[in-house]
């Protein structure tokens, strides 16, 4: 807990009631296993959370997981986050919803890593991702299958040719490709 802060003005009066403000960094106390403090209504608390590696302090006991992305300046819709906890001696990685409500008053909660959404799709039964959502024939052609994008054709598993190469692909509706190579075969 860092050192309280007393906050009041310059013109206060003796019979004023002082307010404190508490910073609870919650890396901190979830290191060195420091209890919350209990409510007391002369205490502001304010909570020093860490999103990757920039602390942000914020006077919410609680906020939505698009709440603590867009604090590291993401887009929630194509971000997603995690929260580190410590329980046991033991840390892992808990994922957390966009419209999940992360209360900071629980106890454990390390702090939180933003990372950016992966989309997976396959072209036969090999897999690929992509932080990328949408994505034009080409470049699946040509960034991730490696081949001649004018000499192959990609298909969906239901058989739905893709011929425009510049065509865009919803990676989040269509992730099974065929590769179809469109050299002529010998006749024998």
């Amino acid at each position: 807990m860092k050192n309280p802060e007393f906050l009041w003005s310059n013109n206060h009066n003796e019979n004023e009631a002082i307010t404190v403000k508490v910073i609870i960094d919650l890396e901190e106390h979830c290191l060195n296993g420091t209890p919350h403090p209990v409510h007391d209504p002369g205490v502001v608390i304010y909570y020093l959370i860490k999103v990757n590696d920039q602390k942000h302090e914020t006077k919410k006991s609680q906020m939505l997981g698009r709440e603590i992305i867009a604090l590291d300046s993401k887009d929630p819709e194509e971000y997603l986050i995690y929260q580190t906890r410590r329980k046991y001696g033991e840390t892992y990685l808990e994922p957390i919803g966009k419209d999940e409500l992360v209360n900071f008053k629980a106890e454990g909660i390390e702090s939180f890593i933003v990372k950016p959404k992966m989309y997976h799709f396959s072209i036969g039964k090999k897999g690929y991702e992509s932080n990328v959502r949408y994505l034009t024939v080409r470049q699946i052609l040509v960034d991730f299958a490696h081949v001649d994008p004018t000499l192959n054709t990609l298909s969906t598993k239901g058989g739905s040719e893709y011929n425009n190469l510049e065509e865009t692909i919803d990676l989040e509706c269509v992730n099974k490709f065929v590769l179809f190579n469109n050299e002529p075969t010998p006749v024998s």
